[in-house]
């Protein structure tokens, strides 16, 4: 057996190809700039430049699903069915254009008042790291998500961490902390 280099795995595997043909009909699409490009650099370009923007985002979010199934399986030996690689893929995708949709400006702390969410920005030259977990059960699959911001409701850095196995939302959340501590830590 050869090198796996990254056109077969995303493209050429019989995997890659059943992912691309289930999921809303890419497959169609992806082999047309396929014909016309060298290297998957090129492909992703090439889509890129020609896809609808709900295209892009599944093409996107689905060479992720397919990269991420192929670490699950070489590094933890579970595999993952086509079914299960597209709808973490779209998943993602909905997950990401719900967040697209909010404005980010101004978030800091959440301060409870009667039942209510206010939002507060930090105090000056403090950041603040907003962390949530996500539990999918039917997958096995649990999420986080980490943002960085500065007191004047700016980006500074986002995280995820995907991990195969199920916490309850007690340990998820716990969990989720300890990771933003270790990854704020990390940065120095």
């Amino acid at each position: 057996m050869g090198i796996e280099d990254s056109w077969h795995l995303f493209i050429g595997r019989r995997f890659a190809q059943g992912c691309w043909t289930v999921a809303a009909g890419l497959y169609t699409k992806v082999n047309q700039c396929v014909d016309m490009v060298d290297t998957l650099v090129d492909l992703v370009f090439a889509v890129l430049n020609s896809f609808s923007e709900i295209d892009k985002g599944k093409f996107v979010m689905l060479l992720w699903s397919i990269w991420r199934r192929r670490n699950v399986l070489l590094w933890q030996q579970i595999e993952t069915s086509i079914d299960a690689t597209i709808n973490m893929a779209l998943l993602v995708l909905a997950d990401w254009l719900q967040v697209k949709k909010l404005d980010w400006k101004g978030v800091g702390y959440v301060q409870h008042t009667g039942g209510e969410q206010v939002w507060q920005r930090p105090r000056s030259s403090f950041l603040k790291c907003n962390v949530d977990a996500s539990l999918f059960c039917e997958y096995s699959i649990t999420s986080w998500g980490m943002v960085l911001g500065d007191e004047n409701g700016s980006f500074i850095a986002c995280r995820t961490i995907t991990l195969l196995g199920i916490f309850n939302v007690k340990e998820a959340e716990a969990a989720g902390l300890y990771e933003a501590l270790h990854w704020i830590r990390s940065m120095g």
